[in-house]
């Protein structure tokens, strides 16, 4: 246990213990204890006796909301635990600055238990006993339009969360009238019905995230009537507490994630009087103090409840019925060949639920964070890509709901090609995602030589259909680049491009099947309105479930936003890890015979800032105008030109940059050492030797970061 931690442990029980009463208690306790002795046999039949009749408990009680996390202890500047509970009194909001709704949904998370999945072996057990986590767990929410998440605590077993969030669920009246609980209860926006709740861990060395539960929760069956909640006569009538069981997203594993205690309350805000006369007086015998409204009749909520599920389970079966006549015209329309084609209508969510995919795709407006189209898939291609691995380490499909992509930081492509539709979607634009394949070089790289020895692999990317045009625009929204295809292959041949082949296409509204007889893009026609073509699912059957769908936020967080803070950080720590690499290899070199130089670090910073110019050009251009453009070349020629001007005459500059897609420096340190550029800049050795570093982080929506660095030396040959 950490000293400090220990000596608050001792002051806080000697408190308690010297209080008046508790020591009357004790001493009444061990006066019943006969033969009272100092030998073992005695203690332990006093710690019983004192147990047995509370006293511990009683201590216990007194000392524990006294005692700060070990976190909080060892870190005097942390911020206090976020609480509300001075501001939401008795189910009223009671401030001097009144939030923007008349009603709002509280959630409190206290404590979380029977987190094991982190714990791998016994060794991961000993290190959580003496206090040393290797990870923390946040929680992110999503409510509505709003979003919150919580701060980083240390992942344990069990885990103290303390935390507050306030959801506003609606806006203020004309009327000014407070909201009833039948307005609550039967309003038309369904995505403030479900709080959808995403728990993830985040490594401390790696800074790695993964996904632990991601869980969506009606809160008005909690509160509206206590069926699943754990009600106290001391409640008020619009709270209930209740355990969250939180499924596991590992598909291979049947356990419970981990439990969360939860609370959940409605608030009113209460009604304004700011309009009053400055010469009148509020008088609190004229005008009586407003209450939170009674519960409604438990006949009304459970007639609405069930009425929704018989809605739903309506839907869902009217949707299923249809979709199986539907394929199986689609099966008669080109027999043999429907089989063979990557027509994909249903997906596996992180919670190995079977989903429609058009529920993946939403209208997203983040125009506040994500300003252009081209930013948005630059945004996108930030987030790393990596697919979902089962036991064995083999590749498995799973398609992660937008909150759960965003919080892990990292999903395959089908998570990036249904986020960046949805921005799209967003911009007005016409977007849909298309699954079809693509050719890939055998080493595993998309920029194949496509004259070479290549293979086609399934891929996802989204397409943008422009009015009154003849070409569609393919954007793959892992790298953010661009391709111009032709709308018909009869207008000419097309260029030849990395995507092969197209099997369908969807959003939020449609869902097309390609019908031709080749659906390679260099014969097929992508004139999705020509019904010979392509075979549409009704738009109308489409909605009747995506309305109801919580597998999209609403918005989006915003961008890092010290990111200048951030990139001297990583540079500090940078310089102290690659210095001890390069000592580690070099035992024989003499101190004092290199350094950091400073002038060179400067006069790297616009060519990194040029890197990234470079790659908001690329989700700009097309594939064959990324590298061609005039402009470009000059602008990296002038970059370099005050670096060739520094080196003196007669010595050697080295440089190697490269970007990542994280922020943490002992990682970046790993991946650069893996190639021989970067060793022979670190362990370089001759006259007058001088390394530079310079880090440039460039933060985006959702703080994703596009990390760019560069090693380099300046040195003169001692041959």
């Amino acid at each position: 246990m950490d000293l400090r931690q220990d000596m608050l442990w001792r002051s806080l029980i000697n408190q308690v213990i010297a209080d008046e009463e508790n020591a009357k208690k004790i001493n009444k306790v061990l006066n019943c204890i006969s033969n009272a002795g100092r030998n073992s046999a005695s203690k332990e039949k006093a710690l019983e006796v004192l147990r047995s009749e509370g006293i511990i408990d009683s201590i216990l009680h007194m000392v524990l909301p006294s005692i700060p996390s070990a976190r909080e202890v060892n870190s005097p500047e942390s911020e206090p635990i976020r609480s509300g509970k001075t501001s939401f009194l008795n189910g009223i909001c009671d401030l001097e600055q009144k939030p923007p709704f008349t009603v709002g949904l509280v959630v409190e998370i206290f404590r979380g238990t029977a987190f094991i999945e982190h714990i791998g072996n016994y060794r991961d057990y000993i290190l959580e006993e003496k206090g040393q986590m290797k990870s923390a767990v946040i929680i992110y929410l999503a409510c509505g339009r709003h979003r919150d998440c919580s701060k980083p605590v240390p992942f344990t077993s069990e885990v103290n969360f303390r935390e507050e969030f306030c959801f506003p669920l609606m806006t203020d009246t004309e009327d000014n009238r407070p909201t009833g609980p039948q307005q609550i209860l039967l309003a038309n926006s369904t995505s403030v019905h479900h709080l959808h709740i995403v728990v993830v861990s985040k490594e401390f060395h790696t800074g790695r995230t993964n996904l632990v539960a991601s869980t969506v929760l009606d809160w008005r069956r909690h509160l509206f009537h206590g069926t699943n909640s754990i009600q106290t006569p001391e409640q008020q009538p619009w709270t209930a507490s209740f355990p969250l069981e939180l499924k596991s997203v590992d598909p291979d594993s049947k356990m419970t994630a981990g439990i969360l205690d939860l609370r959940l309350s409605i608030i009113w805000n209460l009604p304004d009087t700011t309009n009053r006369p400055s010469n009148i007086q509020p008088s609190p015998t004229k005008e009586p103090k407003w209450t939170p409204p009674p519960p409604l009749p438990p006949q009304v909520v459970d007639v609405q409840f069930a009425l929704e599920s018989a809605r739903a389970s309506q839907r869902e079966q009217t949707f299923t019925l249809y979709v199986r006549q539907w394929w199986q015209e689609l099966t008669h329309i080109r027999e043999g060949l429907i089989s063979r084609r990557l027509i994909k209508l249903f997906a596996v969510d992180e919670n190995s639920t079977n989903q429609f995919v058009c529920k993946f795709v939403r209208p997203l407006n983040a125009q506040r964070f994500v300003r252009t189209p081209t930013e948005a898939a630059r945004f996108v291609s930030t987030i790393p890509c990596e697919p979902c691995r089962g036991v064995g380490g083999g590749p498995r499909e799973q398609w992660c709901s937008t909150l759960a992509f965003l919080a892990r930081n990292r999903g395959d492509v089908a998570d990036h090609a249904n986020l960046l539709c949805s921005l799209l979607l967003g911009f007005g634009l016409d977007a849909y995602v298309m699954i079809g394949t693509r050719r890939f070089c055998e080493s595993g790289t998309d920029d194949a030589d496509l004259n070479a020895s290549t293979l086609a692999k399934s891929y996802i990317w989204v397409a943008v259909f422009h009015v009154d045009s003849s070409v569609v625009l393919f954007w793959d929204a892992v790298s953010g680049r661009r391709h111009v295809q032709a709308l018909d292959s009869s207008r000419g041949d097309r260029k030849a491009s990395s995507y092969k082949t197209v099997d369908c296409l969807y959003n939020h509204n449609s869902f097309y099947a390609n019908i031709q007889p080749s659906n390679e893009l260099v014969s097929c026609s992508l004139r999705i309105s020509d019904s010979s073509h392509w075979h549409p699912l009704p738009s109308d059957m489409i909605s009747s479930v995506t309305t109801y769908s919580n597998l999209v936020p609403e918005t989006l967080r915003g961008p890092i936003t010290n990111t200048t803070e951030l990139s001297d950080r990583i540079v500090r720590e940078l310089r102290t890890l690659a210095t001890n690499w390069r000592m580690a290899r070099l035992h024989q070199e003499p101190p004092n015979t290199w350094v950091w130089d400073e002038e060179l670090c400067r006069l790297m910073s616009p060519v990194l800032a040029g890197f990234e110019a470079d790659h908001l050009l690329a989700c700009m251009a097309l594939e064959a105008e990324v590298f061609s453009s005039t402009t470009c070349q000059l602008e990296a020629r002038l970059n370099m030109a005050a670096i060739h001007n520094y080196v003196p005459e007669g010595y050697t500059f080295k440089a190697y940059p490269i970007q990542v897609l994280h922020t943490n420096p002992k990682r970046i340190l790993q991946t650069s050492v893996r190639s021989r550029l970067c060793r022979d800049i670190l362990t370089c050795h001759g006259i007058d030797v001088r390394l530079g570093l310079c880090v440039q982080v460039y933060s985006y929506a959702e703080e994703s970061t596009a990390t760019w660095v560069m090693f380099a030396c300046i040195y003169k040959s001692a041959i």
